[in-house]
């Protein structure tokens, strides 16, 4: 069974060139957070910017830090799915939550030995949460 909870994602557009990732990730590693997820990637329309996702244990600091060295920072409400790291753990939660109507506009995840994390984000997080709850 799936654990399920509601959570906190930061988000912000960064400019696309070496050095952009490691001054981020240095800048939250001195706010003492950790960081749980996270996930960035190029425009696809403008080589030039990029997309930084983050879940860290202390989202007001890491949001300090991150404007601290420029960013504009977003929060985003999301579910984070505990799941057996397994093959096929996720099929049967997406396929629920697929059958109850309800779009996944993003996910991304994380594993560390029998654990996954999957961060998802979808076009009614409430409703997936009870699907989620009833399974």
């Amino acid at each position: 069974m799936a654990k399920v909870t509601k959570g906190t994602e930061l988000w912000c557009t960064i400019p696309n060139r070496v050095g952009v990732v490691a001054g981020i990730t240095h800048a939250v590693e001195q706010t003492g957070s950790n960081i749980i997820a996270t996930a960035s990637w190029q425009s696809s329309s403008d080589s030039q910017k990029g997309y930084f996702k983050l879940l860290t244990t202390d989202k007001s600091k890491t949001a300090k830090a991150m404007k601290k060295i420029g960013y504009d920072v977003k929060e985003n409400k999301v579910l984070l799915l505990d799941l057996p790291n397994k093959p096929g753990a996720f099929y049967p939660i997406s396929k629920k939550i697929a059958d109850a109507g309800i779009n996944i506009d993003y996910h991304y995840a994380t594993t560390t030995g029998p654990k996954a994390l999957v961060v998802l984000s979808t076009n009614d997080n409430t409703k997936a949460l009870n699907v989620i709850r009833a399974s």
